[in-house]
């Protein structure tokens, strides 16, 4: 298990026990936080750029990354990287470098890979934007609620926070449109899929909420 912290490192936790097993350098305030089946990567919205470390934390690199990189997720053999204040989403190589630049909406800050499809959820314009992942085509744009920001995929629906609302969306990956609204806690920003359930830390309230993700 791999978890960031806002400073300048990353830790990995021994699954078994919860123990810290190791802590390894990043950027300046790590945020995003995805693995490509082999390396880890981490995105630092404060020195914009991202890291590669391998499985065993070795730095096996920094990449330049746009303003305030967020998000990151895995899909079609690449990296894609939610550029906050660039209004884009950057797709790169396994080696780091870049090779697309897509526009998405105002204050892009989640990723989520679906199938054949990367998903980012605007924060300002309360949308989340569907990609398809071997060109970066725009499949649409589809309406969420305030403050969209991490995002998750269970297999068949779509999770979105929105940190506004204080609720996580469930989202049909075919139409984009809600199918079923969950309240939270307070301030979420993040949201994560165990194999059966959905978990959604508060930030403003200091907890954590669940709900079964079918």
């Amino acid at each position: 298990m791999w978890l960031l912290l806002t400073g300048n490192d990353g830790r990995g936790r021994d699954t078994s026990t919860g123990a810290v097993a190791a802590t390894y350098a990043a950027g300046d305030g790590p945020g995003g936080l995805t693995s490509d089946s082999t390396n880890i990567w981490v995105a630092n919205r404060g020195s914009n750029n991202v890291t590669k470390l391998s499985g065993k934390g070795a730095n096996l690199g920094t990449f330049p990354a746009g303003n305030r990189p967020m998000g990151l997720a895995f899909a079609a053999n690449s990296i894609w990287v939610a550029s906050n204040f660039d209004r884009v989403v950057y797709r790169l190589s396994t080696a780091g470098a870049i090779v697309g630049k897509y526009a998405v909406g105002k204050g892009a800050f989640g990723v989520a890979a679906q199938g054949e499809n990367v998903w980012i959820t605007n924060y300002f314009d309360q949308t989340v934007t569907k990609l398809r992942a071997s060109d970066g085509f725009n499949l649409g744009t589809f309406k969420v609620g305030d403050g969209a920001a991490g995002i998750a995929f269970d297999g068949t629906n779509l999770w979105v926070v929105c940190n506004g609302d204080s609720t996580v969306l469930k989202i049909s990956p075919d139409s984009g449109s809600v199918v079923a609204t969950y309240t939270t806690g307070k301030g979420p920003f993040s949201v994560a899929f165990d194999g059966s359930k959905i978990w959604v830390p508060n930030f403003g309230s200091n907890s954590v909420s669940t709900t079964a993700a079918n």
